[in-house]
């Protein structure tokens, strides 16, 4: 009885605060670069009691010491969502290039197509949607995908990464980055055109100029080494 209490009772917090996000800053456009300081201003990374940008490792530590998973895979694919929300491309590429080494070509594609859950909007967010929806920058979309993420990948409502920038913000991560903050006023399709863009010129929806140059792979996809291998 008292777990069946306990539960109305956050179900009843989530409604409050679904509600107050609803009839607030959530219907009004944002830019991009506005989203990630109320976040960040909101972060409180256990034990420090500070509220600033922390370093990678220090990130990478609270990631993997929070209590959320015991998985390890799980706790990276939170910490990749975080690099490509707030980091640059290098950062990921960085990371990336680690895990490669470390678990090899299998492991490396799975993780970076691995979907994280939005409990806020019942939707799956791949890496590359996550970076279609949290980045204005063009080149973390190239290192993704030079990494093997898949650009042809839905969510549950069959809408691919470059079709996604114009909705609102919902936090993902709300667990870790941002509690107060579920939803974060309505994207600005500005902020997006660059990674758009390149996720067009890369799917071969839209003709890209003469000076661009396709994003390479770092290695054959799963598929093509299955298949040769056979």
């Amino acid at each position: 009885m008292n777990g069946m209490n306990k539960m109305n009772g956050m179900n009843k917090i989530h409604e409050t605060r679904i509600r107050r996000e609803t009839y607030t800053i959530n219907s009004r456009v944002i830019s991009l670069c506005n989203v990630k300081n109320i976040m960040i201003n909101d972060t409180r990374i256990e034990g420090t009691g500070a509220t600033r940008v922390f370093s990678n490792e220090s990130m990478l530590s609270y990631f993997l010491e929070h209590s959320f998973s015991c998985n390890l895979f799980e706790k990276y694919a939170y910490y990749l969502h975080y690099l490509i929300m707030f980091r640059s491309a290098n950062s990921v590429h960085c990371f990336l290039n680690n895990h490669f080494h470390k678990f090899g070509q299998y492991a490396t594609e799975m993780f970076v197509n691995y979907p994280l859950i939005s409990t806020m909007d019942k939707n799956v967010i791949t890496p590359m949607m996550c970076a279609a929806m949290w980045c204005d920058d063009h080149e973390m979309i190239r290192i993704l995908y030079y990494w093997g993420a898949d650009i042809s990948l839905v969510d549950v409502n069959g809408r691919y990464p470059n079709e996604k920038y114009g909705s609102f913000y919902v936090n993902h991560l709300n667990a870790f980055i941002a509690p107060n903050y579920f939803i974060i006023g309505v994207r600005s399709s500005a902020d997006f055109i660059n990674v758009i863009q390149e996720i067009n010129y890369i799917s071969k929806e839209v003709t890209p100029p003469d000076e661009w140059v396709p994003p390479k792979k770092a290695y054959a996809s799963l598929m093509n080494s299955l298949t040769n291998s056979s």
